[in-house]
């Protein structure tokens, strides 16, 4: 046997770090005088890096390596060098066969791996899209009940036999804008605004009834949009007669009786 025979089964030891500091002494002085063992560690390092690099790393479970330790623990320390690496040449093929079997299972767990978390991944971003699709889909039920609610109301109002058309005009701070009231003292009051300028967060518009004597009632808040519009429905049971219908500008969550000028006032004929 020639010696690099006799070491050519030690190179994928050594490539590992396997072997103890007597085997790497002698494996690494005949390393020196050697090419093709050179060449031969040379190439298998290159493969050991590309594999490392093509899977993502994946930690051993805790009883495979302890389980290894204790393998690589037990065997006896006294036998001969010889005797080493004849025992090495003759399980050579075994030992490749399990390298290659333990490679193989590391990089398909890894690639496992992998694609178990995108497809996690896909699950968790599918399932945040069909919350957010549900939380529009509730405030889109929300607002068309509101506008049915609406509805229904303003069906009342217009089919009662003692509902009043009020033509509302702005002035002061709402110059320009315009609105519509419908209001019967039996079933409530409807309104219609277009050219409500924007309000700071401090404030809001507010609607009022005003009796021919006595104090103004309040009609509710109005929500007016990004363009200036404002549409409202209440019931007013404690209005039995009115003499005006008029808005103004209140601070946020209104008032109980108006503390800001008029900006918006039509009769009730």
């Amino acid at each position: 046997m020639s010696a690099h025979d006799a070491f050519a089964e030690t190179l994928p030891a050594y490539a590992a770090g396997a072997l103890d500091a007597r085997e790497r002494a002698a494996f690494e002085a005949h390393l020196s005088t050697c090419e093709i063992c050179r060449a031969e560690l040379a190439e298998l390092s290159r493969v050991t890096a590309a594999l490392a690099l093509s899977v993502e790393p994946e930690a051993p479970p805790p009883a495979l390596r302890s389980a290894t330790l204790l393998k690589a623990t037990s065997q006896p320390q006294a036998r001969s060098n010889g005797a080493r690496l004849a025992t090495a040449r003759r399980s050579s093929p075994l030992a490749w066969l399990l390298a290659a079997a333990a490679l193989v299972a590391a990089v398909a767990a890894s690639f496992l791996a992998h694609s178990l978390r995108l497809e996690l991944q896909t699950v968790r971003d599918l399932a945040s899209a069909a919350v957010s699709r549900a939380e529009a889909l509730r405030a889109e039920l929300l607002e068309l009940r509101r506008d049915q609610v609406m509805l229904v109301r303003i069906r009342e109002v217009m089919s009662a036999g003692d509902a009043h058309w009020v033509t509302l005009r702005g002035t002061g701070a709402a110059t320009g804008a315009v609105g519509t009231a419908l209001w019967s003292p039996t079933r409530g009051l409807v309104f219609s605004g277009t050219g409500l300028p924007p309000l700071d967060a401090a404030r809001v518009y507010q609607l009022w009834v005003v009796p021919p004597s006595g104090a103004p009632q309040s009609a509710g808040l109005l929500n007016v949009n990004a363009d200036g519009r404002a549409a409202h429905v209440t019931a007013l049971p404690n209005v039995s007669t009115a003499a005006l219908v008029a808005i103004t500008i209140e601070p946020q969550g209104g008032s109980a009786s108006p503390t800001m000028p008029i900006v918006m006032s039509g009769q009730v004929n």
